[in-house]
């Protein structure tokens, strides 16, 4: 619960300053309102006054209990045994990052319940009949408003999200903290000002530089957090207080937040429907292949941001583009692109020894499928290590997965590609939504949705099919990635990243680890988490759409950890932008850039990688 805590601070926090609710005018009969708040929003619980009258949740997604008489004091808090729930991320329903309401909360007010409330009266000596001292409630008053510069009306009558003050937000986290851990000792204020000055300063560092609304996005300072915990717990001395990370600097955020336009490449139809959904490199040549929705294939010129080569976008088929693979073929390259229309369009480019002169503009051929309502998710090209035959492999949805052979397709003629040209003869799942092949060139794993993995060697006349298998907590699998020559299989799921141990020569898969990310997580292909690995196995990057990117430490993979964020926003935090895939590209001098498929921002390139990891993580690309 404690991790959950650190995650939560700056959402409160920034919540607290920049939502205020509206009292809600009296009416006949009078109904006594009360707001009850922890480390935030609680829902469904059980509020009593000293007589035990009960109240009545006024509605089912707020945190506000109405009494028909009015309550005698002190009121108080518990929880409906397991239905009461704290709404950590505010939305008015239990969902994956709500904690469990297990305590119990006291107040001296009718109009709020609060930590802050029930240190006061725990102060004042409250027992077991909710009987309490008002002389030492009086002195513990005053000593909280002198102490944290607070009103009698913040302490009182204001939860978090109503006080005028950010000081109300603050002191609560703190005591949050200490009653965690044991520290908090209601009959010495005193003791809380060093964790309440640690937790002050944090914010003030961060949000002296950035609006209070754009701090939303950095609810996940996990790293940061965790440092000042531990500053909590070990009392260190001053000059080992916990550093801020780089990437909450106000210098990073706004290179990050103000990149020029000329590093950004927007498509031209900037309707609603336009995203850049996934990218693939040519570092030969400084090109990138985009898959652009509407927009189809875009083809940028890396060496200049500037400079989009040529837009394919097919008006009479109206493509909607969300994947894409190339091939090699003689100076000549096949660029494959999936499509939500049931099919994979098949784009020529020739020559590429003249990359000035680059022609991206002729389809030259498609794959369908016989099933009329498949979308494809994914393609890849696949050729094969034992015998060097050459397949189209293809994630098309309730269709399964499709091999099709394209042992014999040139990439600068129309190719014509049917069902007769599979090399399975019957479907492989019924949910198939991303493809991987491994590096020895024999075995294909297949993200079946909520069936898991499927495992196929392709051997002999026909495939070989292992699976399929459950991923833990019953999770969906959707996409896949796997850094070559490293056994590890990365795979997005509902909640985030799941971690699995698998080799070339085995037709099984080992749990390892996992990591949930707080992006938004949805089972069709345009809300799919994607991830890049560096070459030697240590960073992966998270394309974790609208939470931004993430970068984990998997040098350990049982226990990722945190080691860089990046978020790319609009001008409200409502607004940010999806962030739908990346690639990491390690040049053998030495310099690592990461190209961002940003939505409808277009195409992001970082020209240093390292500048989105934490100052101590900096290694992680060596």
């Amino acid at each position: 619960m404690i991790i959950k805590l650190f995650i939560l601070l700056f959402t409160l926090l920034v919540l607290t300053s920049c939502s205020r609710e509206d009292d809600v005018p009296p009416v006949t009969p009078v109904v006594y309102e009360v707001k009850l708040y922890a480390l935030a929003p609680v829902l469904l619980a059980v509020v009593v006054d000293k007589n035990g009258q009960i109240a009545v949740q006024k509605n089912l997604s707020t945190n506000i209990y109405t009494f028909t008489t009015k309550p005698e004091l002190p009121l108080s808090a518990t929880t409906n045994e397991k239905t009461t729930f704290i709404d950590t991320d505010f939305d008015g329903k239990r969902s994956a990052f709500d904690l469990v309401y297990d305590e119990e909360l006291h107040s001296n007010s009718i109009q709020a319940i609060t930590h802050l409330n029930d240190a006061l009266l725990h102060a004042a000596d409250l027992n077991s009949t909710n009987e309490f001292n008002t002389t030492k409630y009086a002195s513990a008053l005053v000593d909280m408003q002198t102490r944290f510069s607070l009103s009698a009306d913040d302490i009182e009558h204001q939860t978090p999200r109503t006080a005028s003050s950010k000081n109300v937000g603050i002191l609560s986290d703190t005591l949050t903290f200490e009653k965690e851990n044991l520290r908090f000792d209601p009959t010495k204020l005193e003791t809380l000002a060093e964790p309440y000055k640690l937790i002050s300063d944090f914010y003030t560092q961060f949000l002296s530089t950035k609006s209070i609304v754009n701090a939303v996005k950095y609810n996940e300072s996990l790293s940061a957090l965790a440092l000042i915990d531990q500053k909590l717990v070990t009392r260190a001395i001053e000059n080992e207080k916990p550093r801020i990370p780089d990437y909450l600097n106000s210098e990073y955020l706004d290179a990050i937040e103000n990149i020029p336009s000329t590093a950004l490449l927007s498509s031209e139809y900037n309707n609603k429907d336009l995203a850049y959904f996934a990218l693939s490199l040519d570092t030969i040549n400084n090109l990138a292949y985009i898959a652009a929705g509407n927009d189809g294939l875009d083809t940028v010129d890396t060496s200049s941001a500037t400079s989009r080569l040529s837009n394919d976008y097919n008006g009479s088929t109206k493509v909607f583009a969300t994947e894409l693979d190339y091939v090699d073929k003689s100076d000549n390259r096949c660029i494959f692109v999936a499509s939500m229309q049931n099919q994979v369009e098949i784009y020529g480019v020739d020559p590429l020894s003249d990359v000035n002169d680059i022609n991206v503009s002729k389809i030259i051929g498609s794959y369908k499928s016989l099933e009329l309502n498949a979308s494809v998710y994914d393609v890849q090209y696949f050729k094969t290590n034992t015998d060097s035959l050459e397949y189209l492999l293809v994630a098309n949805g309730i269709a399964g997965l499709e091999i099709v052979d394209i042992q014999d397709i040139e990439c600068n003629v129309s190719n014509t590609l049917t069902s007769t040209s599979r090399y399975n003869s019957s479907n492989i799942g019924t949910d198939s939504r991303s493809v991987l092949t491994s590096s020895n060139g024999v075995k294909v794993y297949s993200a079946d949705g909520a069936n898991g993995i499927y495992i196929v060697d392709i051997k002999g006349s026909s495939p070989v099919v292992s699976g399929p298998v459950v991923l833990e907590n019953n999770e969906s699998a959707y996409d896949l990635y796997r850094i070559p020559n490293h056994n590890e299989l990365y795979i997005s799921t509902d909640n985030g990243i799941q971690i699995y141990n698998t080799s070339d020569d085995s037709s099984s898969v080992v749990s390892k680890g996992r990591y949930q990310t707080e992006g938004a997580h949805f089972s069709t292909n345009t809300e799919i988490i994607k991830v890049e690995g560096s070459k030697n196995n240590k960073a992966l990057f998270i394309a974790d759409l609208s939470g931004g990117i993430k970068i984990l430490d998997i040098s350990y993979s049982q226990n990722p950890q945190l080691c860089g964020v990046a978020y790319f926003a609009g001008a409200n935090v409502l607004e940010q932008t999806t962030v739908r895939d990346l690639k990491l590209d390690e040049q053998s001098n030495g310099s690592k850039s990461l190209y961002i498929a940003n939505d409808s921002n277009g195409l992001i390139k970082i020209e240093d990688a390292k500048s989105v990891l934490f100052e101590h993580c900096k290694t992680l690309l060596d």
